[in-house]
């Protein structure tokens, strides 16, 4: 257990239904600054990370998604862990650095740890029958995380192979970029009839 941290979580209210500040408040309490940036694109940082003995300072981009943030931060979480700091883009590519994937895996570890994850996991593949969108959904909402963290999580224990971890991430990606679209083009319809 870290950080005192008992997961999975029973339910969204546990967490008060925002990972994000829920997680944010907890490690201010250990001593932790955390900010927001605004301003920045999500493809220049995701979060940065500024180790001190006394007082360590974790930033995360106010654009992204607030499941997103939650990985985001432990990731730079363990850049302090590790006495480092850094300018993070964590894209889950398999491109990243070796510094990069152990700082993944460290926030993956302390937000799904494997042995509950792969109890909740094994509930919701009997529960659904399938890695479905709300059967990923259902996993991801017990740790406050976004469904492409446990997909990601998934592939890392071997839960499902490489084929199906790709196929299951561009399903989700192909509907994540849909439902976006569709979010901008409800926001130009609106805009044209003012």
């Amino acid at each position: 257990m870290y950080f005192e941290l008992d997961l999975p979580f029973k339910n969204k209210s546990a967490y008060r239904n925002n990972g994000f500040n829920y997680y944010r408040a907890l490690l201010e309490h250990y001593g932790i600054m955390v900010a927001q940036i605004t301003g920045v694109s999500l493809s220049e940082m995701r979060g940065i990370s500024m180790y001190y003995d006394t007082f360590p300072i974790i930033a995360i981009n106010n654009k992204d998604f607030e499941r997103a943030k939650v990985f985001s931060l432990f990731h730079e979480v363990a850049h302090l862990v590790r006495r480092s700091s850094s300018l993070c883009l964590i894209d889950f590519d398999e491109r990243n650095d070796e510094e990069e994937k152990i700082c993944d895996r460290i926030a993956a570890e302390v937000l799904m740890p494997e042995e509950s994850f792969r109890y909740v996991s094994s509930n919701a593949l009997n529960l659904y029958g399938e890695w479905s969108d709300l059967c990923l959904i259902s996993i991801a909402d017990k740790y406050a995380v976004s469904t492409f963290s446990v997909v990601r999580r998934l592939r890392e224990l071997d839960i499902i192979n490489r084929s199906d971890y790709y196929s299951i991430y561009k399903r989700i990606s192909d509907s994540f970029k849909e439902e976006q679209d569709s979010i901008i083009q409800n926001k130009k319809d609106r805009e044209f009839k003012v």
